[in-house]
């Protein structure tokens, strides 16, 4: 990676112990912030799949519905039967 060769390549001596305390919480801080982000990730795409198959179970009974709905609108549009 470009950072470890920067790394590699660098002759400058190593920082003070209370930059590399800091850099160490930023890191740990950053690695928490990582995995807090994978955590919310995944559970927002658990929650949309049970939305999904929701809507999908429901999208049959949704077409039943409105099938019977036009069938009940054309038959309104039909008018008295006449009977002879």
């Amino acid at each position: 990676m470009v950072g470890e060769a920067r790394e590699e390549d660098c002759d400058s001596p190593p920082p003070p112990a209370g930059v590399r305390g800091a850099t160490g919480r930023a890191k740990t801080d950053g690695r928490r912030l990582i995995e807090n982000g994978k955590f919310g990730l995944r559970e927002g795409v658990q929650e949309g799949i049970k939305e999904q198959q929701r809507l999908l179970v429901g999208r049959p009974r949704s077409a039943d519905a409105t099938s019977e709905a036009t069938r009940l609108i054309d038959s309104a549009h039909a008018g008295p039967t006449v009977c002879a």
